[in-house]
């Protein structure tokens, strides 16, 4: 009786396995977007399935609508335990269990939406063990522009600004459907009470944007930046000129070109100041040590390629320095003759050390002057000086410090130095 039964079994089983059905189903994301090229796998559950039961693992990929289609080998038996598996955008396995029941199965799996890259990092100053708080970050787009020859030149553009925490902390969502290479640039903005103590920095931590690091390409990271500290010993030598409007732009050649950033730094790449053109076009460094420096610019979409020159005792001063603000280049020239400070007369002013009025004398022709502070931001500008009398500029407005009294001719400029008690 038992062999009857057992053998009726066998037949019903046998019946039921050559029965051939599908497991289907659907992959979405959260936003019900369906997704393609997803594989999606099928097992037989042995770790419940008695042991005499088959054993198989298939897979399948989803297609442009996000489908797959399995079918279940000949063998399945009624009563199995089935496992449905795919993966979701943070690598975890997600699983659905069924019992085979002599059918068809449908299994669909919603998938989270793999997150956009952020950009999250850290600005500090100087030595790195100080954060840089209300930093201005810039995010900036580089692409090539054009390719002459073996050079490459470069479009960028900023297309996104934060300003950091009260730590130095910030945060940028990665552009979407980009292929541009990205740059990071912290400056303090200037109101800030550190706006003349560090200059603008990119990642990672130079003064330009050429080179400057690029972040990686579609992907998360956390860019650290320790804006480079710009420190000027103090001296008596400087350095002045202007910014011009070069060839191959749409303004007029060697009209004045204002708001260029210039940097000055020793050949090592200490940065010993920096500054932005002036209205007129004018820049200058006052008070620094005697050495040998560079000078260059940092424009985006334009390479500088840095000027070198030597001040001494005998040469104190690298005048009439000049940036041509061209389509692709920024770069600055000097006259052969502009350390030796033979373009004007020399002049005289007192007293020096001054404490309410500075007198200027023997001034050649009519001209104008500025003033400018160690930093070499403007302090007073539109002096005008007359040939032929005592000139006395009120400078009681002038907080105590080193000052630089810049005077211009049309033959040239000449910077004095002079202290306000």
């Amino acid at each position: 009786m038992k062999k009857q039964l057992l053998l009726i079994m066998l037949m019903l089983i046998g019946c039921i396995a050559h029965a051939q059905f599908t497991v289907t189903g659907t992959l979405r994301n959260t936003s019900g977007t369906p997704l393609s090229g997803r594989q999606v796998y099928v097992r037989a559950d042995s770790t419940v399935n008695p042991s005499w039961f088959p054993v198989f693992y298939l897979q399948d990929s989803t297609d442009v609508n996000g489908v797959y289609s399995i079918t279940i080998p000949s063998t399945t038996t009624t009563g199995m335990q089935l496992v449905i598996s795919t993966v979701n955008c943070n690598s975890v396995t997600l699983t659905k269990t069924h019992v085979y029941k002599g059918s068809n199965i449908t299994s669909d799996f919603t998938i989270c939406v793999t997150p956009a890259p952020t950009i999250t990092g850290q600005v500090s100053m100087g030595s790195g063990s100080t954060r840089a708080p209300n930093a201005k970050l810039q995010l900036i787009t580089k692409i090539i522009d054009t390719t002459i020859g073996n050079t490459s030149y470069y479009k960028l553009q900023p297309i996104d600004s934060v300003i950091a925490s009260s730590n130095g902390n910030f945060a940028f969502s990665y552009p979407l459907n980009t292929s541009a290479d990205l740059l990071i640039r912290a400056s303090f903005q200037s109101f800030s009470g550190f706006y003349s103590k560090y200059a603008p920095t990119y990642y990672n931590n130079v003064c330009y944007w050429a080179s400057a690091t690029t972040l990686p390409n579609n992907t998360s990271s956390a860019p650290s930046i320790t804006m480079k500290s710009a420190i000027n010993p103090g001296g008596g030598g400087s350095a002045s000129g202007f910014v011009v409007v070069g060839a191959g732009k749409a303004t007029a050649v060697g009209d004045r070109v204002p708001n260029r950033l210039i940097l000055l730094s020793d050949t090592s790449d200490n940065i010993i100041g920096f500054t932005l053109s002036a209205n007129d076009g004018t820049f200058g460094f006052y008070g620094i040590p005697f050495g040998k420096y560079k000078i260059y610019g940092d424009v985006l979409s334009k390479t500088s390629q840095p000027l070198y020159f030597t001040l001494s005792a005998s040469n104190p001063n690298a005048a009439f320095i000049t940036f041509e603000d061209k389509s692709r280049t920024f770069d600055p020239k000097m006259p052969p003759l502009a350390l030796a400070n033979a373009y004007i007369q020399s002049i005289s002013i007192a007293p020096n050390p001054a404490k309410d009025k500075l007198t200027i004398n023997s001034v050649a022709t009519d001209c104008s002057a500025a003033i400018y502070d160690i930093a070499g931001r403007v302090a007073m500008s539109n002096i005008q000086l007359r040939s032929g009398f005592i000139n006395e500029v009120n400078i009681s407005i002038l907080p105590q410090g080193n000052y630089i009294l810049q005077v211009t001719t049309p033959t040239g400029r000449e910077p004095y130095k002079f202290v306000k008690e």
